[in-house]
């Protein structure tokens, strides 16, 4: 008798078990209970099919079903270490994760603990890859013929062409420098010189002859 009455209680036990939905109900004293739903939190657990559940307060969550009394709380997200300002009413039935103010990115895509600033490309280097909240800035060296002058620019410029005959310098920071002038130019300028030389030296000889007579 004693068998049949534990066998009469195990296939109880079972059936209960099994029919217990376990997303949104739990096992207390051999009965199926009902959990408190997403936002909500128990007050009190001693009414097993029909709990007293409150929402969650203001700053913390639930995400799933629960017969737990307390909620979590939301991340603090402190402006002081360049999060952005969390909304004044954050969800309730999810976890609402930090997000750095513009010019900073999370170390961590998925936990949103830590704000770094974003790198800034030097003179000489052009953003290869902007940064976004969760990546750095990716700088790049400027090549050989181009360059930069300012912080963070978004392409290298070409070396300003020369003339053929100019002396040549420039640096990844710095735009090439012509210096001198061209050949032709220079060959001009003589020529033009001794022309002008060579009539003075004529018209002062026509001069002192004249003169002696």
């Amino acid at each position: 008798m004693r068998a049949a009455f534990f066998l009469y209680l195990l296939v109880t036990l079972v059936y209960h078990v099994s029919c217990c939905e376990k997303e949104t109900h739990y096992m207390k004293d051999g009965k199926c209970c009902k959990m408190c739903g997403p936002g909500k939190r128990m007050l009190v657990d001693d009414k097993c099919e029909d709990p007293a559940c409150q929402d969650c307060p203001n700053g913390e969550y639930q995400s799933g079903y629960t017969s737990e009394t307390k909620c979590e709380r939301q991340p603090s997200c402190d402006t002081n270490l360049h999060f952005k300002p969390q909304k004044d009413y954050p969800s309730k039935t999810s976890i609402s994760k930090c997000e750095c103010e513009p010019g900073y990115y999370c170390t961590q895509e998925d936990d949103c603990n830590t704000c770094m600033e974003h790198t800034v490309c030097k003179p000489g280097q052009r953003v290869a890859k902007k940064g976004s909240p969760v990546s750095d800035t990716v700088c790049e060296a400027c090549k050989n013929g181009t360059f930069s002058t300012e912080d963070s620019a978004d392409t290298c410029k070409e070396w300003t062409t020369c003339e053929h005959g100019y002396d040549e310098t420039g640096t990844s920071t710095s735009d090439r420098t012509c210096l001198g002038a061209p050949i032709y130019r220079v060959a001009i300028g003589v020529g033009a010189a001794v022309i002008v030389l060579v009539v003075v030296i004529i018209f002062i000889v026509l001069y002192k002859i004249k003169s002696k007579k």
